[in-house]
């Protein structure tokens, strides 16, 4: 139960799902959160920029921890990209967060 100024972990499991390694893969974990004007800000949280290999096949579990600071509900963003690979797809996954 995710509550206001205690650290919340945010886990995934990413899997390289295509027939060739991946190397650089970029991982961004952010959220978006309501704004005073009725959108949405983007903001990034923990260690949001991380690269790392995965073989072709594998699956990796990456890891970060962010402190909420108001309860609400947020959005959390998993975006993976490999950068060596210009073809290769971004996987983008959400999941929402409730903050009591």
């Amino acid at each position: 139960n995710p509550r206001v100024g205690k650290p919340v972990p945010l886990e995934a499991t990413v899997t390289n799902q295509a027939t060739r390694d991946a190397y650089d893969a970029g991982m961004m974990m952010f959220l978006t959160v309501p704004n005073r004007w009725g959108g949405r800000d983007t903001r990034e949280v923990g260690e949001a920029h991380r690269a790392f290999d995965l073989p072709a096949g594998k699956s990796r579990r990456v890891s970060t921890s962010w402190t909420p600071t108001e309860a609400q509900d947020y959005e959390v963003w998993l975006s993976v990209h490999p950068s060596r690979d210009p073809l290769g797809s971004n996987v983008l996954r959400k999941t929402i967060v409730k903050v009591r």
